[in-house]
């Protein structure tokens, strides 16, 4: 089939590729060339237009490319194969920069002649977007958008179920790789120490999360992390990186401008600054602009894959070098094309349905970005068979299990060099730090573990006589929706094994069940097929009732008028502690909006308490920071969910809710506590390792606590009556 395409009569191209390339936005429906009727199917486009007229110019000509290109291939395919229809696209523009994204979404969304939309370009304009295209079950085609929350919030796979239909295709991989290749090169230049400037928005969000958690693995040390809420705090912020004495500077910014100031103090600081290495969002064809002060600057972005070919080609049709997501914009054009030729051939509706099959299997390789290649895929298309699909930006495969985003990237090392962006070298990410479960790349899995010695205590035991538990939640509102149903859940699973209501403390903001946000009335669930944690539930206090020293009173067992219900200060009881809300970096947990909970606060509550064992579950973000603290206090085990920097995942989200459901390490905690109370705390603590995905979980004080590879957490969660 190839050759016979390959000989088609070269006049009968020219002609084609004339009238096609003639073809404009708006034109009639139907369109006949020679015998061939060409259907057009309608995408709307949604890009920064706006803000930077070398984008606007760059992002028309590729997609009319990739569209003339798409729609010449399309009657070759036609008329090799003696069809008689075929398929092309018509565009309609819109602005990012300008649109009421909200609005539009809902319009496009809700329109039955708009089959798909590629865009937006940034990830805060996605997650805008994104709802109505789920509620539509229509394909929202994504270049570039990389948000590790955004893209995983809307997966379908097992990390984050909430979608089980995949609606948002995004063309590179989340952030979460960007933040490997930024380390790997940092690394690879002799770098130790790192520091991360990055704005606090969706954007940065990957970035500020994943960089700490990556740094540990690679073996790199972060010095500093600054958020910048705006331009002038960007400064400022700026100069204390640039001045903090790491190696490294990773620099994300997200406009020429920003890009600029942090430019400037380069210049300032001269030889005293840092190596700095610049996210994607830096790379466009602007920063040229900047003339000597861009001289010899680096970054990471993502790019053409080189071996497709398609940079070359670009830059000989165009006659200047790729300057950002050009690639990944005209693979968005072909997954559109590709899937709009299947719902021709076979009478499908469903496109993202068509979009599923065609990027999840596959047999011969097809280089298919190029005209030629595109004709022979349509013929497969058309014939109901696939092909492994080669774009311009590399293989476009989806994981099979949470689809959204590519399972491998093309990145590019750039640098400006003589007034010019010029590539350095090239990496890809093949999940290998990854899980056997999915390929999706916010599923890293830890390699760092802590030892285990398989060693006791010289410390004496008297018989356990009791067991209590302190569930808390220190977190209120819809948004932590996840914090109470972590508390519920392990509270359920106490409940399950026999603890009475009177010997457990339940503290909870209680603002779920009976809200109008509710969705499902009266309930409170960690999944959203799961059971109703609410059910059946007495709550002690409510968490905005409480203070941080009401806390410590209620662990102490200084009861009162306002807290009748306490600890009780024995000897020769048990006492499980679990907490799940928000860390703070600065050694404390966060109590409701505007106060904290302390390490002191509960390093001198410790001390002071009078029990037989404790075991301490710390859920929160930071919370090796608070694990710390049992340090050196005979008979308390503290196991945490993340490292002193690392931020603690959430996981399941619900689009009839809004919000999270639930966070990783307290759902892998309750999962093996569930079916495995009598296996040892260092199989615990081996489980949540491995899959706690994105932090790194921690234990503290073993030694004075039992040998951990032989004492289990049953004495804890199954409750002996006496």
């Amino acid at each position: 089939m190839k050759h016979a395409l390959s000989i088609l009569p070269l006049m009968m191209f020219a002609t084609l590729c004339c009238g096609i390339s003639a073809c404009k936005d708006g034109d009639v429906v139907e369109r006949h060339y020679s015998s061939v009727k060409v259907d057009t199917c309608r995408v709307a486009i949604v890009l920064p237009l706006s803000e930077d007229a070398a984008y606007k110019e760059r992002f028309e000509q590729t997609a009319q490319w990739a569209q003339q290109l798409f729609a010449t291939a399309g009657i070759e395919a036609a008329v090799a194969n003696g069809d008689s229809t075929s398929v092309a696209l018509a565009f309609e523009w819109y602005d990012e920069d300008t649109e009421n994204l909200t609005t539009l979404a809902s319009h496009l969304a809700a329109r039955e002649d708009v089959k798909m939309v590629i865009g937006p370009m940034r990830s805060s304009n996605v997650e805008l977007m994104a709802t109505s295209f789920a509620r539509y079950n229509k394909p929202l085609i994504s270049p570039s958008a990389s948000s590790e929350d955004i893209i995983r919030r809307y997966s379908v796979g097992a990390a984050g179920v909430s979608q089980r239909t995949p609606f948002l295709w995004t063309l590179t991989e989340t952030d979460v790789s960007q933040c490997e290749a930024l380390l790997s090169k940092a690394w690879g230049s002799g770098a130790r120490s790192i520091c991360l400037l990055v704005p606090d928005d969706v954007y940065g969000k990957t970035f500020h999360d994943w960089i700490p958690f990556v740094a540990i693995e690679l073996g790199l040390s972060v010095s500093t992390i600054l958020e910048y809420t705006s331009d002038g705090e960007l400064e400022s912020h700026a100069r204390a990186a640039l001045s903090s004495g790491a190696d490294c500077a990773i620099c994300v910014t997200q406009t020429l401008q920003q890009t600029h100031a942090v430019l400037q103090i380069r210049q300032e600081l001269g030889d005293a600054c840092p190596r700095l290495l610049f996210s994607d969002a830096a790379l466009s064809a602007s920063l040229i602009t900047l003339g000597d002060l861009a001289e010899g600057i680096e970054g990471v972005a993502q790019y053409a894959d080189p071996t497709t070919g398609f940079q070359v080609a670009y830059e000989m049709h165009f006659g200047r070098n790729l300057a950002g997501v050009e690639a990944q914009l005209y693979d968005a054009v072909l997954l559109a094309g590709f899937a709009a030729t299947v719902a021709q051939a076979t009478g499908q509706s469903d496109y993202n349905e068509i979009l599923r099959n065609m990027t999840a299997s596959g047999s011969d390789d097809a280089h298919v970005w190029s005209e030629l290649d595109m004709a022979l895929q349509i013929l497969r298309l058309r014939s109901g068979g696939n092909a492994r699909m080669i774009g311009a930006s590399g293989m476009l495969r989806f994981d099979n299990e949470a689809y959204t985003s590519l399972i491998s990237s093309a990145y590019v090392h750039w640098t400006i060099y003589d007034g010019a962006i010029v590539p350095i070298d090239y990496m890809s990410t093949d999940g290998g730090y990854r899980t056997e479960a999915t390929l999706a790349s916010w599923n890293w899995q830890a390699r760092k573990q802590i030892t285990i010695p398989d060693q006791g205590t010289s410390t004496q035991y008297l018989p356990i006589q009791s067991q209590w538990a302190v569930l808390i939640q220190g977190s209120q509102d819809w948004r932590n929706y996840r914090h109470q149903a972590d508390v519920l859940n392990v509270y359920q699973l106490l409940k399950t094994n026999g603890f009475p209501d009177d010997h457990i403390i339940l503290i909870i903001s209680d603002d779920l069940a009976h809200s109008d946000r509710n969705a499902w009335p009266g309930e409170v669930r960690s999944s959203t097929d799961g059971a109703n944690l609410y059910n059946n539930v007495e709550i002690d206090y409510r968490s905005g009732d409480l203070t941080p020293d009401d806390i410590c009173s209620i662990l102490l067992g200084n009861s009162s008028d306002r807290l009748p219900v306490v600890l009780p200060a024995d000897a020769t009881a048990n006492v499980l502690l679990f907490w799940s809300g928000h860390g703070s970096k600065s050694s404390a947990f966060n109590w409701l909006a505007d106060n904290l909970f302390t390490a002191n606060q509960l390093r001198t509550t410790l001390e002071s308490m009078t029990f037989r064992k404790m075991l301490m579950l710390f859920e929160p973000c930071y919370s090796q920071n608070m694990l710390e603290q049992a340090e050196g206090i005979p008979g308390v085990l503290a196991m945490s969910s993340a490292a002193s920097n690392e931020q603690s995942f959430a996981d399941c989200y619900s689009l009839d809710l809004g919000t999270y459901l639930s966070d990783r390490f307290s759902n892998n905690l309750v999962g093996f506590l569930s079916s495995n109370p009598a296996d040892s705390y260092k199989n615990l603590y081996t489980y949540l390792v491995t899959h706690t995905l994105g932090s790194h979980v921690q234990v503290s004080n073993g030694a004075l606590f039992d040998n951990l590879c032989i004492a289990t957490p049953e004495e804890f969660i199954i409750y002996q009556s006496k």
